[in-house]
């Protein structure tokens, strides 16, 4: 029987630009981190909102102007703009994701029990 995960998509807006820590490699970076914490259960993307693929979070628009770049999403949902850690994304991510376990076998046949019916 296979298990399934749910994935987690950790989503960072911000611009692609020639600057010291580009937005582009700060998210590579979570997540390469990401990937070795939490393995295949996360998932992060890099929207550069100068660019024609931010069309599909234009419901974000109002954060992109009033906030500092980058705004990080966990799963759809605004969790840090600006200045953020690693580990507070960490910490955001481990209270979201649940163990997931394979069934364990029971080492003894379930037991149906006769019992004589009193009068």
């Amino acid at each position: 029987m296979k298990h399934l995960m749910n994935k987690h998509i950790v989503t960072v807006l911000g611009a692609d630009i020639p600057v010291l820590f580009n937005h582009r490699e700060l998210s590579d970076a979570l997540a390469v981190e990401l990937k070795k914490h939490f393995g295949d259960i996360v998932e992060v993307e890099f929207i550069n909102v100068l660019d024609k693929e931010v069309e599909k979070y234009l419901h974000m628009w109002p954060f992109v102007l009033r906030s500092r770049l980058p705004l990080i999403l966990v799963n759809g949902e605004l969790h840090f703009d600006g200045s953020f850690s690693k580990n507070e994304i960490m910490n955001a991510l481990a209270t979201m994701i649940k163990p997931v376990r394979p069934p364990v076998p029971s080492a003894v046949p379930p037991v149906r029990a006769i019992i004589p019916m009193v009068k």
